[in-house]
């Protein structure tokens, strides 16, 4: 019964599961805190994101607001994205901001949606020029009086 156990054992622990290694982009600065993305075996492969803080003592670099961006993930074949879409066509100039869409059915947009660690849609995301978040909306459809009141 022993040399059965122990057989068992040794054929389970030679067998090493496999890893997805997915290409992550450079590390990203959210809310003042960089992020190292690193991919690990978790779950069905999905990256896990790692924050590590800095020094507040550090100076930030403030974006001007021209450079501000707003980027909206989204599936163009879903309901909810859809109507998220109508109310950011009605705010239009309005936003004062240029509007970047990011689809998940296009495969070049893998890596920033690690990058922002997006996981529902639809999501919108304000960040600077650099890239970097700077406000974070709660996933789901939001109204044109929450997407104006966090861009002033």
């Amino acid at each position: 019964m022993r040399i059965l156990v122990l057989a068992l054992l040794a054929i389970g622990c030679s067998q090493a599961e496999p890893t997805v290694q997915s290409p992550l982009p450079a590390p990203v600065v959210v809310r003042g805190a960089p992020v190292n993305a690193e991919a690990a075996p978790v779950g069905a492969g999905s990256p896990v994101l790692a924050a590590t803080t800095t020094d507040p003592a550090e100076p930030t670099d403030a974006a001007a607001p021209s450079e501000r961006r707003l980027l909206f993930f989204l599936n163009p074949n879903g309901r909810p994205c859809q109507l998220q879409q109508a109310i950011l066509d009605q705010l239009g100039d309005g936003l004062g901001v240029p509007l970047e869409h990011v689809s998940v059915l296009e495969d070049a947009n893998r890596p920033k949606l690690y990058q922002y660690g997006i996981r529902s849609l639809p999501n919108l995301i304000l960040v600077d020029g650099a890239g970097a978040e700077l406000h974070r909306f709660t996933p789901g459809i939001q109204a044109a009086e929450t997407i104006l009141a966090a861009l002033d």
